[in-house]
């Protein structure tokens, strides 16, 4: 159950996060340009088509939260939206080779013309399936290794920056007194000396003797 609710609030995540390896500030950058570049073809698609435009859009939408909360799971989604609209594209310049009307001149030029932008974006997709792919590589590898080793990713150089978390830190640092002693429970409703811990305060009792 633990390990299904972490993946949950994984694949949920939309909290900004900044990249922490180089590497994956590479392709943060470069999944943001593909992102521009989506963009437009959602807009132009929407011209010519407003479903195709819409189901766009929200694909432009689940590449943005993959590289802003570098988010694996959505890499994965945005790989198989492009999938999809590819073989869509496939399927239809398929029947305009198979009807002899693939960029024809007996068209018209809006139709040679939507021909052609759907080639070019067919291209477009497959690059950004690739860039997607290795994101996706990346960005899992950053999550595995933060779980494996116990970090909290909402506390972690890919989480969020948890203020009071850090607060705590650097007050536990500058002020090593105020921590509680080892061994010795927080909040077990001991009062602590003020000079210090003791290991013992109480009255000798002589095992033994006479």
């Amino acid at each position: 159950m633990g390990n299904s609710k972490d993946f949950r609030v994984m694949c949920l995540n939309f909290e900004t996060v900044q990249p922490p390896t180089e590497e994956s500030k590479v392709l943060v950058q470069k999944l943001r340009i593909i992102f521009f570049i989506h963009l437009a073809v959602a807009v132009i698609k929407t011209i010519f088509l407003v479903t195709s435009g819409l189901i766009e859009f929200l694909n432009c939408f689940i590449l943005y939260l993959a590289y802003s909360t570098l988010n694996y799971c959505n890499c994965v989604m945005y790989i198989i939206f492009n999938i999809m609209s590819s073989v869509a594209i496939i399927t239809i310049v398929g029947q305009q080779i198979q009807s002899g009307s693939f960029l024809s001149s007996r068209n018209s030029g809006i139709s040679n013309a939507f021909t052609v932008f759907n080639i070019l974006t067919f291209i477009f997709y497959i690059v950004a399936i690739r860039y997607a792919f290795l994101a996706y590589r990346e960005f899992k590898a950053i999550t595995n290794a933060l779980y494996s080793g116990g970090m909290n990713f909402a506390a972690s150089a890919v989480g969020r920056n948890n203020t009071a978390y850090q607060r705590g830190m650097s007050n536990d640092r500058a002020d090593p007194e105020s921590r509680p002693p080892r061994g010795i429970p927080v909040g077990s409703g001991q009062q602590q000396p003020a000079g210090g811990f003791r290991a013992f305060g109480g009255a000798g009792v002589s095992i033994g003797g006479n």
